[in-house]
């Protein structure tokens, strides 16, 4: 009831802003006023159908529903100049009254080139796929997933779960899903993978896992090129700064290398996965022969502004859309503001 509550507040305040011309203004002013002709980096994950969204055991905040993502790229198509990662990379950002935007897909999921792709193609959109390189075309799931799957099918055992992960921690109980999330996010990719696998050994065996939680192949990766320009985000989607530097290096490197072999052109630019990153990672990600890198951090890129963090307003169904689940141009400006 909370949530329906504040996502109502939410919608309320935006409407306000919007329809009054505020937000207008204040794009206006950054623009004209300010000179900061920036581009609205927009981070997306994935695009399901609402059959698919109810089968998956992706967070409802990585998920758009295609009809809502039609929607958008309806409104980005009058109002914006959706430019490419080659258009940002190279300065050819087109000067005049409307604002630019780049999109930006992480992961390579299944649904990128089952429905992203097709509505992207007929919309006349380009946008970039960040690609954990050693993921794809194999029929491994992310953590996540396996482990929402796990939560969804445990039958009465939640609370054995929280108490099995906290253990496993050396904390205490998770007090539930999201949290047990945030927790495991923070410890070594190889720690985390053992404590999911025990997991799975005491209490589902994973059976039901979906084919829709896969990412594509490499084959549907090239085949989606015309639309779709592949970056790193590195080989085992590894939280970087939470690995040793010798493993997060390698993640950095690897992913690059084989990644430009694969679609024959040199790779110049990176997503953080999770948005995981500090100076450290920053200077990793240089020395790997990156010029541009990507965050999770609220904001719009300006000519000038530091390339290895550049912002990104990350969108989900919850956050561009009015209470009756319809796309609202005033929650996706608001959201472009930064407000969460």
């Amino acid at each position: 009831m909370m949530s329906r509550f504040r996502h109502t507040a939410h919608f309320l305040l935006a409407a306000v802003l919007y329809y009054s011309g505020v937000l207008a203004l204040r794009c206006w002013l950054r623009r004209v006023v300010q000179h900061r002709s920036e581009v609205a980096v927009l981070g997306l994950h994935r695009i399901l159908s609402a059959q698919q969204a109810a089968r998956t055991g992706s967070e409802p905040a990585m998920v758009i529903l295609l009809p809502t993502f039609r929607k958008l790229l309806q409104m980005l198509n009058r109002q914006f100049h959706v430019v490419s990662l080659s258009d940002l990379l190279f300065g050819n950002i087109p000067q005049g009254s409307k604002p630019s935007c780049l999109l930006t897909f992480d992961d390579a999921w299944l649904d990128t080139f089952e429905n992203a792709y097709p509505a992207l193609r007929e919309a006349g959109m380009h946008a970039a796929v960040f690609v954990p390189t050693g993921l794809l075309g194999g029929n491994t799931f992310c953590w996540v997933e396996r482990l929402s799957l796990l939560w969804r099918n445990c039958g009465e055992k939640h609370e054995t779960v929280c108490r099995a992960i906290g253990d496993a921690l050396g904390q205490a109980p998770m007090a539930g899903l999201a949290e047990s999330i945030a927790a495991l996010k923070l410890i070594p990719a190889a720690r985390r993978e053992s404590v999911v696998q025990v997991l799975a050994m005491r209490f589902w065996d994973g059976d039901q896992l979906a084919d829709l939680d896969r990412l594509m192949s490499w084959e549907q990766l090239l085949a989606i090129s015309p639309v779709f320009e592949a970056a790193s985000h590195s080989v085992t989607h590894v939280l970087l700064a939470c690995e040793e530097e010798t493993i997060a290096k390698s993640e950095l490197l690897e992913s690059r290398e084989a990644l430009g072999k694969r679609i024959g052109r040199e790779v110049r630019s990176l997503a953080y996965p999770s948005g995981s990153f500090d100076q450290r990672v920053r200077g990793w990600a240089a020395d790997a022969g990156y010029d541009w890198a990507f965050t999770t951090r609220s904001g719009g890129y300006c000519a000038g502004d530091d390339p290895l963090t550049v912002p990104r307003s990350l969108l989900q169904e919850g956050n561009i859309t009015n209470p009756w689940g319809s796309f609202s141009p005033a929650m996706f400006h608001l959201r472009l503001t930064g407000w969460r």
